[in-house]
């Protein structure tokens, strides 16, 4: 039988995973280093190693808020042409990154939507990986 301990430990893993939505190796994994690359590129540096870079459309296309979740899931209405709402012809320019606890971050657009909070497991799959760089 489990020590305590070991019971109160394995309830707080359950309940984490239940409320983040996060599996427990995730968790173990953070960024170490965000930085602006580019015009509209941003890089995160992981604490496995791991360098990605996500493209700015790519982060704003795939906001969690269920607001857009439920744009998303809306057939697309068929124009000739598309209607663009003021300052949507703008660069998309990130203004602010903000942390979200130790789970997720959340970011600020010029424009479109500010309310998703992504969890790192959604950061880890977005964007690609950078090789990193070894002498051969």
């Amino acid at each position: 039988m489990a020590s305590y301990d070991e019971q109160e430990n394995l309830l707080f893993l359950i309940c984490q995973k239940a409320l983040f939505g996060i599996e427990q190796s995730f968790m173990e994994i953070y960024p170490t280093k965000l930085a602006k690359v580019e015009p509209d590129r941003l890089q995160i540096e992981w604490s496995n190693g791991q360098l990605r870079e996500y493209r700015y459309p790519e982060i704003l296309d795939n906001c969690p808020c269920a607001g857009c979740r439920e744009k998303r899931s809306k057939p697309k209405p068929k124009l000739a042409l598309p209607v663009l709402q003021p300052g949507e012809n703008e660069p998309l320019r990130l203004l602010a990154v903000h942390p979200v606890g130790n789970y997720a971050y959340s970011f600020t657009f010029n424009r479109g939507c500010d309310r998703g909070i992504y969890n790192l497991e959604t950061l880890l799959n977005l964007g690609k990986e950078i090789p990193s760089e070894t002498p051969s």
